[in-house]
């Protein structure tokens, strides 16, 4: 996480010990809590000066912090920060008060900030939620919040919603997180003019921080009592419990960990509750048989349809219990997001570069920045409401050849949320608006697309622009002309963008993102002074395909192999025609078995088995089998059919063998039409599922379903 921004010295430190030397902390007889998380003791205010830090005394005691209480149901938290006196009103000159709550989520940092006026009473403070971001390190606002001022209780008080809070996978707090490096800070910042009040202070010619930490040293952790149960001996939990969607067709892998606590051995069963209209959860195992004390990590396969839920979370419930013990049950969710704010994808492959002033709420809790115009930053949307269309100088520095480079960094924010697929034969198109303050020759546009890791292991691919991360370069851009421009006219430049092998597919990974690095040369000197201004309307046109994590031998280590691929498990195809994958099932006991053989998924209609559901083989026998999918006509480019091949022993699902397959509908190339292969069984034949031929007949108004989103 971010370094600890709390300032303290030894000097406070004997300051506070004085004060609590006294008789036995009470809260103030006007601030009330009813169950306080944390105490602070009153008249524990620190002056800051340059002379050196003093006791503020009483003269800020709407700073002054004595509680901090917590109050959590279904919907979220409500904050509650006590004061000595919310009453008084500080000397006149002293700047508004602001007091931060600080706090982490699974390693996830978050700030709640309130501001409030202290010259006068009466005046509701203002409340902002901000969360950390690794990428550019430091505290960004997401969110207004409702406060509540009750001057007589002496408190300040914010609910922040479930649904605002997340831990590094995007999972909601719930039963087994904690709100860990819990700390409280009030300050203000005094001119000069106001210490030289009689307020019993000494008089400084320089302005001074009054100050407040709750506790006085380290910081204090809530536990989140609402979520579902862990009971028993066994415990259940995902590394990654949520995922970002755009609302596609799409298919993710979740990990979850399941441990026995106890000291036998023991057999548990894993089941989906709760699952969403038309989900698929499939597990490799139903059936699972830990030794006391064991945990295993068990991969989970999340099939999700199309779907318009922008701005929702869905989730199901995941269920591990012991088959012996019914008090031993442990739950834990697996979810979706699905943004408001669409990430880079094939349906979403264009960033708009916007730009903002720096957030004062932000500049609270950050350091001072250097540039004080703004910031560039891109997403998918073409309007957004947070563009405050401020023209951004680059930074210029003399170019080789004697000409000038101007330089911007533009991140993508929200941050990247989801893996990449590039379509690494293909190029896109950067069109960069800009305003020049000076005569440009020659002017083009360069740059690169860099994919930033979450830390940086690896000395020899840091980056100095990014604080020692490391970084992936995934596209480069080369100028598609140049231009001649006079000073204060407005103009444009575009490039080609190339990706790099590199960029091929992307593993999501938490905390990474992307940075787009605009470069613009000019042939004149620099020695000429200005610089052009980016604007808003500025664009980068990707090569992306749609995203899923990749088809894999995702199932190994858990399933008997009674099924397995014989070649590749996902195709590329064109709409409206077929692709053939390849199987074979095998009877590896001695003697004879019935075996199942369904489809799972959310693309089965678009499939066929070439053998009917239930089928029996010899002790030692292997049968060939084949699965047709068909393509309909109406599928657009990138369109995902997804779904898994089971097949278990009957009567016994513990024993049972997974495949998955893919096929992705591709305009761009020809590709071989499978269908006259396909050959269905004489047992196929008499399948009690729909033939073949009714099948395709059927697909053409299913079609629908898969048509592109605008």
């Amino acid at each position: 996480m971010n370094a600890d921004p709390r300032t303290r010295t030894a000097v406070r430190t004997c300051l506070i010990l004085v004060l609590l030397a006294s008789a036995g902390w009470a809260m103030p007889a006007n601030a009330s809590l009813d169950d306080p998380l944390e105490k602070d003791p009153e008249g524990d205010l620190v002056l800051h000066t340059d002379s050196g830090p003093q006791d503020a005394g009483d003269a800020w005691s709407a700073l002054d912090l004595v509680g901090l209480q917590i109050d959590e149901d279904e919907a979220g938290f409500t904050f509650h920060v006590a004061f000595a006196d919310l009453k008084s009103t500080a000397p006149p000159g002293t700047e508004a008060g602001y007091t931060r709550v600080f706090f982490e989520v699974d390693g996830n940092g978050y700030v709640l900030l309130f501001n409030r006026p202290l010259g006068t009473t009466g005046h509701r403070a203002f409340a902002f939620l901000m969360e950390y971001d690794q990428t550019q390190e430091r505290y960004m606002v997401t969110q207004d919040l409702e406060s509540t001022t009750d001057v007589t209780a002496g408190t300040l008080s914010a609910t922040v919603g479930r649904n605002l809070l997340q831990d590094r996978t995007g999972a909601p707090p719930m039963q087994g997180h904690s709100f860990s490096n819990l700390w409280v800070e009030s300050q203000a910042h005094v001119p000069a003019a106001a210490t030289e009040l009689d307020v019993g202070l000494a008089s400084t010619d320089a302005p001074a921080r009054v100050l407040d930490v709750m506790p006085d040293e380290g910081a204090t952790e809530y536990h989140v009592r609402i979520g579902l149960p862990q009971e028993g001996h066994a415990r259940l939990a995902s590394p990654q419990a949520f995922r970002a969607s755009n609302g596609e067709a799409a298919t993710f892998i979740y990990e979850i960990v399941t441990q026995n606590t106890g000291p036998e051995k023991d057999l548990f069963r894993l089941s989906a509750q709760e699952v969403p209209d038309g989900w698929n959860v499939v597990f490799p195992t139903e059936e699972l048989e830990l030794d006391g004390g064991e945990s295993r990590t068990v991969p989970v396969l999340l099939i999700l349809p199309f779907q318009h839920s922008h701005g929702a979370v869905e989730q199901a419930v995941v269920r591990l219990e012991s088959l012996t013990d019914d008090g031993s049950h442990a739950s834990t969710h697996l979810g979706v997001r699905f943004l408001a704010v669409p990430q880079p994808a094939g349906h979403h492959d264009t960033l708009f570069i916007h730009s903002r002033s720096y957030s004062l709420a932000a500049e609270v809790v950050n350091p001072l920045v250097s540039v004080t115009e703004g910031e560039a930053f891109m997403n998918s949307m073409e309007e957004f409401d947070g563009d405050e269309g401020i023209p951004l100088h680059g930074s210029a520095q003399a170019a080789s050849g004697g000409g000038t480079q101007f330089e911007w960094f533009v991140h993508l924010e929200p941050s990247l949320e989801m893996g990449l697929d590039f379509d690494v034969d293909d190029t896109g198109k950067v069109e960069v608006e800009l305003e020049a303050d000076r005569p440009l020759q020659g002017a083009s546009v360069s740059g690169r697309l860099v994919l930033l890791a979450p830390t940086s292991e690896d000395d020899t691919q840091r980056f100095p622009p990014y604080g020692g991360r490391d970084a992936t370069i995934l596209a480069t851009i080369e100028p598609d002309g140049s231009l001649d421009v006079s000073a204060g006219q407005r103009f444009s430049l575009t490039g080609v963008v190339t990706p790099e092998e590199a960029a091929d597919l992307i593993p999501y990974v938490p905390g990474q993102n992307l940075v787009l690095e605009l470069r613009v040369t000019d042939e004149l000197p620099l020695t000429l002074g200005g610089t052009p201004a980016l604007l808003s309307g500025s664009k980068i046109k990707l090569p992306l395909d749609e995203y899923s994590d990749p088809v894999s031998d995702l199932f190994d280590g858990f399933d008997v192999k009674i099924l397995e691929a014989l070649d590749v498990q996902e195709r590329l195809a064109n709409p409206g025609d077929g692709v053939v994958f390849d199987l074979r099932m095998t009877n590896v006991e001695s003697r004879a078995r019935d075996f199942t053989v369904v489809l799972r998924g959310g693309a089965v209609q678009y499939a066929n088995l070439s053998i009917p559901e239930t089928v029996r083989l010899d002790g030692g026998q292997s049968m060939d089998i084949q699965v047709l999918v068909h393509v309909p006509d109406g599928a657009q480019d990138g369109t995902r059919l997804d779904f898994v091949v089971d097949a278990a022993e009957a009567g016994d699902d513990a024993r049972r063998s997974l495949v998955r397959l893919a096929v992705v509908v591709d305009e761009d190339a020809e590709h071989a039409d499978d269908a006259a292969s396909f050959s269905e069984t004489e047992v196929g034949r008499d399948s009690p599922g729909a033939p073949l031929a009714l099948l395709l007949g059927a697909l053409a108004g299913a079609a629908v379903a898969l048509r592109r989103r605008d």
